[in-house]
């Protein structure tokens, strides 16, 4: 199968203080064509960080330093904006974290469908945008009555299907969703979760998911990236990784979750991630894990590859310790 995007060591930086936090450090992947991945961690980990890179959309003063970002083949990094602009409306779009936040509460929903339109594609007539908008609509289940509608008069899971209609509007290959449920009540959760099964599917969308639930993650994503302090720590096949997770911090996310059946002890992850002003030595983890050793601070470990897809950063990963 065709690579349809790979990022390839990127380096993601901000100034602070007097000195520079790596908020995304050597990070590499790729995704096949129609394939999904889910990308997790706490908060402040650079899940949204390393979405905005490939979005070319980090906030000044932060900037990517190294790394490639190819898009079908091209060097995101690399273009002039004018073509950064194309890629972005026709190859990848962002769902981005609260459609509270994205909607523009003065303007009809149909207002803000046209404006993203014509930032992308100037050329096309009124009509023709009022068509693909209601195209978009449908995609998401929503009639174009609600195009006529201000964002205060829809449900929150109403607003969120907007925001995925904007996003698949000029029909990307890869949709990035930035925690695509939160806000949002179990039962729309679960409405939503099932839309964006049912596009992928559809759309043959390939799927970056941004989120710290691991459940959302188990139901629509075929691979996982584990995010820690910056970095991939635990990458590999969804079957892989939850049934034998190899990183410490990898199985006490996993463990930290309320299970319907089998054993069900719960527990927590002790301390804070590090300050990435002055990360710890060795590994960035070793502050928080039960199984360190001085080799763990000594050290830092870099991801190994086991069987054909699982790689993992952890001197203790042969062992089984849990």
């Amino acid at each position: 199968m065709s690579k349809i995007l790979s990022v390839e060591d990127l380096r993601v930086q901000y100034p602070s203080q007097g000195s520079l936090i790596n908020a995304v450090d050597s990070v590499s992947f790729s995704l096949n064509r129609g394939s999904s991945l889910g990308i997790t961690g706490e908060s402040g980990s650079g899940k949204s960080t390393l979405a905005h890179a490939i979005m070319g959309i980090i906030p000044s003063p932060g900037k990517i330093v190294e790394g490639r970002i190819l898009a079908g083949g091209e060097d995101i990094t690399a273009m002039s904006s004018t073509r950064s602009e194309q890629i972005k409306g026709d190859k990848i779009a962002l769902i981005f974290q609260g459609a509270m936040n994205v909607l523009n509460p003065f303007y009809t929903i149909n207002d803000q469908m046209q404006e993203t339109i014509r930032a992308h594609r100037r050329r096309v007539s009124k009509s023709q945008s009022g068509t693909l908008a209601e195209e978009s609509m449908a995609k998401v289940r929503l009639g174009p009555e609600v195009l006529d509608r201000f964002p205060h008069e829809l449900s929150g899971g109403m607003k969120q299907r907007v925001v995925i209609a904007m996003a698949l509007m000029l029909d990307p290959d890869i949709l990035i969703a930035d925690e695509p449920t939160s806000s949002l009540d179990v039962i729309v959760q679960a409405q939503i979760t099932n839309l964006l099964k049912d596009l992928q599917r559809t759309l043959g969308l390939t799927l970056i998911l941004i989120t710290h639930d691991l459940g959302l993650v188990a139901e629509l994503s075929d691979f996982v990236a584990v995010m820690y302090a910056g970095r991939f720590v635990e990458y590999g096949r969804l079957t892989e990784l939850y049934g034998a997770p190899k990183h410490p911090y990898t199985h006490l996310l996993l463990r930290s979750v309320q299970r319907l059946s089998g054993p069900n002890v719960l527990s927590y992850i002790s301390g804070q991630p590090p300050n990435l002003q002055s990360p710890p030595n060795g590994c960035r983890f070793n502050p928080r894990c039960p199984y360190v050793q001085s080799k763990c601070i000594d050290e830092d470990p870099q991801l190994t590859l086991f069987g054909s897809s699982h790689q993992v950063a952890c001197h203790r990963s042969e062992e089984k310790i849990w």
